[in-house]
């Protein structure tokens, strides 16, 4: 009887500490996707953000490249037209390369639930 009874209420109290460490662990787990969720969600917008200023810098470069070919832009407004593109372009695959990498980690997030 008293056996018993002491090991049915304990396996009780083990059973409420799993259950709370497996809410804790759900918790977790959740906030991670969340985080990661968020941060796929940043770097898509700065790609946006950066794919427009490359299609500022290459509208400025044509046009820099039209002045120079009527003698209304010098070689080194040309050279920093061309600068400024490869420098926009630069940045766009660095912001491409972190919304991949943003969406690995949601994914590894995703997969612990």
């Amino acid at each position: 009887g008293g056996k018993h009874l002491a090991s049915v209420q304990q396996a009780n109290i083990d059973l409420k500490k799993y259950d709370l460490q497996m809410e804790q662990a759900m918790d977790f787990i959740l906030s991670e996707v969340e985080k990661a969720y968020l941060k796929v969600y940043e770097a898509q917008e700065k790609v946006e953000s950066i794919a427009a200023l490359v299609e500022q810098a290459d509208e400025a470069l044509r046009m820099v490249k039209i002045m120079y070919e009527n003698g209304g832009a010098t070689q080194v407004e040309v050279l920093n037209a061309e600068s400024g593109a490869l420098g926009a372009r630069s940045s766009y695959l660095s912001s491409v390369f972190e919304f991949n990498t943003a969406i690995l980690q949601l994914k590894q997030a995703i997969n612990k639930l």
